[in-house]
């Protein structure tokens, strides 16, 4: 059984609190004190810097972005307002144990809510998210970067709706530098309803379930 909800309760949740959230929800699942939790929401201006990422591939951060290192899989990107994250507190130890499989839902169900748009999203091999072609150049519209703790996973993904890319002009994000950074608006040329996005993410959760199953 997992939750759905659309946030944490705020609707643009600064990094830090939604992190100490996430944390302590995954401690109660592993304790078998909660049930597994969907959320979706966005971001205040925030760089993040995974596991495997290195402060200097933060370039140049002249609007003094707040940083934040964080246990998630990856290297650095950017979160901000008009972008959707999405965040996987699921139980694997009641699932198929398998995290390439996991992380591949995860980047199939991107797919899927861009084609609700009519964006047609790709994988890239040895490469982790979805890109799009744009302008005649492949570019990414969607990060992954995930985090497993006894097979309870947390963190997940972002989606590139409104959100500023002049922003990502400070980092070399996920540590590419061959491959541009899109958003559905600008694929698109026009901004996308926020709501409409969440509602494309609901609406495609169930067939993610089965495939990590």
């Amino acid at each position: 059984m997992y939750i759905l909800i659309v946030n944490f309760g705020e609707k643009k949740l600064e990094y830090g609190k939604s992190y100490s959230l996430m944390q302590k929800y995954v401690d109660a699942i592993l304790q078998y004190k909660k049930d597994e939790k969907i959320c979706i929401l966005e971001h205040l201006d925030v760089y993040t810097i995974g596991a495997s990422g290195n402060i200097l591939d933060v370039v140049d951060n002249i609007n003094n972005i707040p940083i934040f290192y964080t246990n998630r899989g990856g290297m650095v990107t950017y979160h901000g307002v008009g972008q959707k994250i999405i965040y996987f507190m699921l139980d694997l130890r009641k699932k198929s144990k398998d995290v390439k499989k996991f992380v591949l839902a995860i980047e199939n169900l991107m797919i899927r809510v861009l084609k609700e748009f009519g964006i047609i999203g790709f994988l890239k091999d040895g490469m982790v998210g979805v890109f799009v072609n744009h302008l005649e150049k492949e570019k990414k519209i969607a990060a992954i970067g995930v985090k497993f703790s006894r097979w309870v996973s947390s963190h997940g993904a972002s989606l590139n709706v409104n959100v500023d890319l002049q922003k990502f002009n400070a980092i070399i994000p996920c540590g590419i530098k061959e491959f541009g950074v899109t958003s559905m608006e600008e694929v698109l040329g026009y901004k996308v309803e926020m709501a409409r996005v969440d509602s494309a993410i609901v609406k495609n959760i169930d067939k993610f379930l089965i495939e990590i199953n």
